[in-house]
């Protein structure tokens, strides 16, 4: 799998070797098993995938992860992504809207004692709480548009990733605010789920 995500310009070796080393098997039905250490999104339930691990390593690279970092992962999915956050910074702070996933991952994250997760079950797209703000924000379902609601939650200089457009060609990008306002890079393009605004 490692080999896979080097053809994508991936050299940071921290990040090479947590994927290398964490075990992404265990983050999807047994059934899926020959699937975990392919470069291919994984069907999780509920019409949602999880990310390509290539894409996982682009995101992780070009969001310039620091440990004293205050990370919101709008959409924990198979909890995968949520893990690896939480070996490269201070505190993960991730929401998944739909409450069977949020459920099976929160068990995950207990099941490996995994103590700076904290998980909520609601709309992602709300932020954490009035006050909350962060060094980096992930939204891993695709929008139509920025959402001004969560740039609010990301501090100066903050970096967050984000997917926009529709089928069949969608821009991933990384959003730094800075206090000239919002530079914005295209670092992939790609088709993933829409972000869902109601609760399951």
């Amino acid at each position: 799998m490692v080999n896979y995500i080097k053809t994508w310009e991936v050299n940071d070796n921290n990040i090479l070797n947590l994927m290398g080393n964490i075990s992404r098997e265990k983050f999807f039905a047994k059934k899926l098993s020959d699937l975990s250490y392919s470069d291919s999104m994984i069907p999780i339930g509920h019409g949602q995938l999880s990310l390509e691990p290539k894409m996982i390593a682009r995101i992780l690279q070009n969001l310039n992860l620091r440990k004293t970092d205050s990370v919101l992962e709008i959409g924990t999915g198979s909890g995968y992504l949520t893990t690896l956050l939480s070996k490269l910074t201070k505190e993960v702070y991730t929401i998944e809207i739909i409450s069977d996933i949020f459920h099976k991952a929160k068990c995950l994250f207990e099941e490996q004692n995994i103590k700076n997760i904290y998980s909520e079950n609601k709309n992602g797209l709300e932020g954490w709480d009035e006050s909350k703000t962060f060094d980096k924000i992930i939204v891993t379902g695709s929008l139509n548009e920025i959402p001004k609601n969560l740039i609010n939650k990301l501090k100066d200089n903050g970096k967050m990733f984000i997917t926009i457009g529709s089928k069949p060609v969608m821009r991933a990008k990384i959003i730094t605010k800075s206090k000239n306002g919002l530079e914005q890079e295209n670092i992939f393009d790609t088709y993933i789920p829409n972000m869902k605004d109601k609760v399951e």
